[in-house]
């Protein structure tokens, strides 16, 4: 398959904004390019077949975001919405080039080693091998085009939440589920039943493999919707992992599907949008438990009163 990718030069600050809008559009995967990437792949330069030439580039105050939209999507018209929202708000420069499914996913794994999430937590590429010591949870993955490595900053501190909070017997909701690694690591902790609901059926496809392979199937349900929208029970925790405005746009709603002292783990906010999440949070009675922060991302955990 021919995946159409749409690369939007911008000031780091507008991450987060674009973020919402390309997968508002409907955009099947996001990639961040800055500094600390380009130096990461100069550093494994012998597992690529090639770097594109435009990532050669100093970016200092820019970061690079490239989206992806398959063949079969309606491309002038997502083009003519990507570009009516960048012209609006001045957000940067759009080019657009057309990848291989095949060269995508091959490349994109230099990024992607094992990772250790927290004190117990490991995240092994399905292709890569580890020898976990005896306390070790191993979580096997391969994301494809879904979003969730454990990598990025929101899923890794909401990872090291999930390990932090007693899960056991719990019904947890992983809303923006993704690659399902969150929905997977609660299933690992003890968690009893957990249900993860993604908009993106790529990313419901890929989830369904990686809780197969993981071997939580029989505990983890991964449903096709928008938010909470397929969801009609409460549960003990629910972990959304998706963009500072509609975790706060979503809060108002949560005590329909949140038990009496039922915990919320929220990431997916820049450190410059935590004060509305924080302000939703206040006006809806919960009680802010922790606020973390890694690199100006921020995960906020909450208790329902």
């Amino acid at each position: 398959m021919k995946w159409y990718e749409f690369t939007i030069k911008t000031n780091r600050d507008n991450e987060d904004l674009l973020t919402y809008i390309l997968y508002d559009i409907g955009a099947k995967g996001l990639e961040i390019i800055d500094n600390d990437t380009i130096n990461e792949v100069i550093s494994q330069k012998d597992k690529w077949d090639f770097i594109d030439i435009e990532i050669n580039q100093n970016l200092n105050e820019f970061i690079l975001i490239k989206s992806y939209f398959s063949e079969v999507d309606d491309i002038e018209k997502i083009k003519s919405l990507i570009e009516e929202e960048i012209g609006k708000k001045d957000l940067g420069s759009i080019s657009i080039n057309i990848r291989d499914e095949s060269e995508w996913a091959e490349n994109w794994k230099a990024f992607f080693n094992t990772l250790r999430i927290g004190n117990n937590i490991i995240i092994k590429p399905s292709w890569e091998k580890h020898k976990p010591n005896d306390r070790d949870i191993v979580i096997e993955l391969d994301p494809g085009m879904a979003f969730g490595t454990g990598m990025h900053e929101t899923t890794y501190m909401c990872g090291q939440a999930l390990e932090n909070l007693n899960l056991q017997g719990k019904t947890v909701f992983d809303i923006g589920c993704g690659s399902g690694i969150l929905s997977i690591i609660a299933a690992k902790l003890g968690a009893n039943r957990v249900i993860g609901v993604d908009l993106d059926l790529t990313s419901v496809e890929i989830a369904n493999r990686n809780i197969v392979d993981n071997q939580v199937n029989s505990i983890v349900e991964i449903r096709h919707g928008d938010l909470l929208s397929q969801i009609d029970e409460k549960a003990d925790l629910i972990v959304m992992n998706i963009v500072a405005e509609v975790v706060a746009n979503t809060i108002p709603i949560l005590n329909e599907y949140l038990v009496e002292n039922g915990i919320f783990v929220c990431s997916g906010i820049i450190d410059s949008k935590k004060d509305i999440v924080l302000d939703s949070l206040n006006k809806n009675d919960f009680e802010i438990l922790e606020i973390k922060n890694m690199n100006d991302w921020i995960c906020i955990v909450a208790k329902r009163r």
